[in-house]
């Protein structure tokens, strides 16, 4: 039976209006197709002619309800649109005027507004003290070894700008492997082919599923996993040697007695490659001989464990 065929048989797939719903090919989508909500007359969607005040109001109702986490109450303020997608031109115009600029272009000075907002060193401050109070355990004592000490209202506001700037840039540097490690998507894309793996037994924290963020690294634990080696991803977490950003190398494994943290790089972008291996990689290589083990950085697909032996990096 044709997809065709399918949808003329089964009533569920008609649109409000009794109009078949329109499928259409989806280059994200693992399945290859994706059946959209309408058949595609703007007339035919939930918000065609639901005016502002009204939605405005809907949405409000929906976010005190608590039926759904997306329109939690926090995220909904007054006269404020948090879609990016539907500000419109007016809300846009009164931002502009509360802020003492009359514009010619709205949508340039508006876009301008934002920018310099968020650059502006009393708001980094708010947003290095607010990342701090909701981030995890581990993240927030990067932070306190970042900054020596817990950060208070109080001692971020005591700091002059230049010396504020060095902490937000590290700090910032957190935010980052932070989001990467949250995300399924961050540092995962179709040119390399991440892979999710499950039924693991040697992680050595216990993980028993993740996902990897190339083809190369899933092929190194399906290594590890069939030669019965402990392992771990990602668990380190080390400070670049010009302290500007951080470092997570992507294995530690420990092969016939000896330790090896191992990097694994398909390739760097040129601009990149000189303060990577330089500050990065430098800051494993240190690691590795405070710890007594050897750094191994692998620029081929592995298929053994003799790789380990010819990839070692030294001083």
């Amino acid at each position: 039976m044709t997809v065709a065929e399918y949808i003329t048989r089964n009533k569920s797939f008609l649109c409000r209006c009794s109009d078949f719903k329109l499928i259409y090919k989806s280059p994200q989508s693992r399945v290859g197709h994706c059946l959209s909500r309408t058949c595609g007359n703007p007339m035919c969607s939930l918000q065609y002619g639901r005016k502002r005040p009204e939605h405005s109001k809907f949405m409000s109702e929906l976010a005190k309800s608590g039926k759904n986490k997306k329109y939690a109450a926090a995220l909904i303020k007054p006269g404020e649109l948090r879609n990016k997608m539907v500000n419109s031109l007016d809300f846009k115009n009164k931002v502009l005027l509360k802020n003492g600029i009359i514009a010619g272009d709205v949508e340039k000075e508006y876009s301008v507004l934002l920018a310099t907002r968020n650059r502006n060193s009393a708001n980094r401050r708010k947003q290095l003290l607010s990342r701090y109070e909701k981030w995890e355990l581990e993240y927030r004592e990067l932070v306190n070894m970042i900054c020596g000490r817990i950060p208070t209202q109080e001692w971020v506001e005591s700091l002059d700008d230049e010396t504020f700037l060095n902490y937000w840039k590290r700090v910032h540097g957190v935010n980052t492997i932070r989001n990467i490690a949250n995300s399924n998507n961050v540092g995962r894309s179709l040119k390399f082919h991440g892979e999710y793996l499950s039924e693991l037994k040697f992680n050595t924290k216990g993980i028993t599923k993740l996902r990897t963020r190339s083809s190369w690294e899933a092929n190194l634990i399906k290594l590890f996993e069939k030669e019965k080696v402990k392992w771990s991803y990602e668990e380190f977490r080390l400070e670049t040697l010009d302290k500007l950003g951080f470092y997570v190398p992507d294995f530690v494994a420990t092969v016939n007695g000896k330790t090896y943290m191992i990097e694994i790089k398909g390739g760097f972008f040129a601009q990149d490659k000189k303060w990577y291996i330089k500050n990065k990689i430098g800051a494993g290589i240190r690691f590795c001989k405070e710890k007594g083990w050897a750094f191994s950085l692998m620029y081929q697909n592995p298929k053994n464990l003799e790789f380990l032996k010819s990839t070692i990096l030294g001083d």
